[in-house]
């Protein structure tokens, strides 16, 4: 597993998250669940807002090196 860092901004909120996760879709899923709870959403509504072809949300790994960026 490897340690991601995700920062979201939704409506203008910027929410910084961290999971541990096999791949970057899995870590997505993950920040997907924790946003909606956090703000009393759907998780659908959630992963539509950040499926939408806006550039608002980056996905980082955290490496013992260093970082390595995936951007959306």
């Amino acid at each position: 597993m490897k340690l991601y860092k995700g920062s979201f901004n939704y409506y203008g909120e910027t929410i910084n998250l961290w999971t541990h996760a096999h791949s970057r879709e899995q870590a997505f899923t993950y920040f997907i669940k924790e946003i909606a709870f956090q703000l009393d959403r759907t998780r659908i509504s959630v992963s539509n807002y950040f499926h939408s072809g806006k550039d608002n949300f980056l996905i980082e790994v955290k490496t013992k090196t260093g970082e390595e960026n995936e951007s959306n």
